[in-house]
């Protein structure tokens, strides 16, 4: 993506804001942007299918904004492995063990993010 589009992109989620949906130049992709969803489903591991559990799509990309507002971009299941593990706790009546890897999509539940979601051809 060049600069220009890049930031008359960011320009725009700006205006809109986080419930915006956008279209990108990929033919039937759709990225959204979200706040923090307190959805303690994302945490739950490296499962991925996830996304179709919580979203009903497939994620293709996604991006986190990090508190001090810069933002990481991932490709699912290329290199997205969080770098903290997993904690002990109860989610929606089911009990995750600590120290187990996660996706970085971890942190949809306390962070800005984006999803990237494009059909299934």
């Amino acid at each position: 993506m060049n600069k220009i589009m890049y930031f008359s992109f960011l320009a725009a989620f700006l205006f809109i804001g986080f419930q915006a949906t956008f279209a990108l130049n990929v033919p039937g992709c759709i990225t959204n942007y979200q706040p923090a969803s307190h959805d303690c489903r994302w945490k739950s591991g490296l499962d991925l299918d996830a996304d179709l559990t919580i979203l009903g799509a497939r994620i293709q990309s996604y991006g986190i904004q990090w508190f001090s507002g810069r933002w990481s971009h991932y490709v699912k299941g290329n290199e997205d492995i969080d770098w903290v593990k997993t904690e002990e706790e109860t989610c929606n009546g089911a009990q995750s063990l600590a120290g187990q890897e996660r996706r970085v999509w971890s942190y949809f539940f306390d962070h800005p993010h984006y999803y990237v979601i494009c059909p299934v051809s």
